[in-house]
């Protein structure tokens, strides 16, 4: 077996290879996409996100999983959110990651006035009054929800991620999974959940289908570089010509797509949306912070 770094953005499977077997991913309306926040519209429907259940320990039947395309945490708990103009109250399923090459490169799928994050993490929501998981959702071609939580570096250990960085220690190489140490899925978001951007999308995975209503925090949270390397040490295994090959799972994030003709909303809690004078200096912002482990980051307001 040999070890080399794997670039998820090129190569025989790549996304420019998807719509040839996935023709949906070769349409308009996909998603990650570039959010410019001087061009969105405040939406009124857009108002406190409500969350149900996510305050709890999570269950200790909780698993992370390394996939080979990311790494997926399976959600046991009962996580509900309400709002943002979603059609009804969506259950939260599962939670994946994308990263990019080293630790500290851009690596997040969806970027703001064209800044990228090292870290994404998308928690993926189905309504349950419909459906009895996310899978049936998706095949049925209903919608979901998904929200993205940007992660960024500062100097200090986020502890409420804790539990996930040493899942990711358990799952290093392809197939692996282990059960998770309790963690709340509230401290893995942003401490105001206030400002956010909508806008309707894709899955940013094969069959892509374009069924996803998006959630965006603008505020990071933060890891130490330290934490951040458990991502960088993620194995896949290929299997090219009968040979087997073991190589480091980087870039695993879909290239940025065309907003063609779509709006992106932001939300209407203006307060939220004040200008931070700390956005030159993030890191140091986030060692600051101590309530939930989160930083403030604002867009330009104009």
């Amino acid at each position: 077996m040999k070890f080399a770094s794997l670039c998820l953005n090129a190569g025989i499977y790549g996304p420019r290879r998807w719509a040839s077997a996935y023709p949906e991913c070769g349409q308009r309306n996909q998603s990650p996409v570039d959010i410019p926040d001087q061009d969105t519209e405040v939406s009124q429907e857009c108002q406190e996100l409500t969350l149900d259940g996510f305050e709890t320990k999570s269950s200790n039947r909780t698993t992370m999983k390394n996939t080979g395309k990311t790494v997926s945490i399976a959600l046991k708990n009962d996580y509900f959110v309400r709002g943002a103009g979603l059609p009804g109250r969506f259950k939260a399923e599962k939670v994946e990651f994308h990263w990019g090459s080293t630790n500290g490169s851009a690596g997040s799928e969806h970027s703001i006035n064209g800044k990228k994050f090292p870290v994404e993490m998308q928690i993926y929501f189905y309504n349950s009054d419909d459906f009895d998981s996310l899978s049936t959702a998706i095949k049925e071609r209903r919608n979901i929800a998904a929200m993205a939580v940007f992660f960024q570096v500062a100097k200090k250990d986020n502890i409420a991620a804790e539990p996930i960085i040493t899942g990711l220690k358990r799952v290093v190489h392809h197939e692996k999974e282990t059960n998770l140490g309790s963690f709340i899925l509230r401290d893995l978001l942003p401490s105001s959940l206030g400002s956010y951007y909508r806008y309707t999308g894709s899955l940013t995975t094969p069959p892509c289908s374009k069924i996803v209503e998006w959630i965006i925090f603008s505020r990071p949270v933060y890891l130490s570089y330290h934490q951040l390397e458990a991502f960088y040490s993620i194995f896949t295994t290929e299997q090219q010509d009968h040979v087997k090959s073991v190589d480091y799972l980087r870039n695993n994030h879909r290239p940025t797509q065309d907003l063609d003709s779509r709006k992106i909303f932001k939300s209407a809690l203006i307060d939220d949306w004040m200008p931070d004078l700390m956005t030159d200096n993030m890191a140091s912002a986030a060692d600051s912070e101590t309530s939930r482990g989160t930083m403030a980051f604002f867009p330009k307001v104009v």
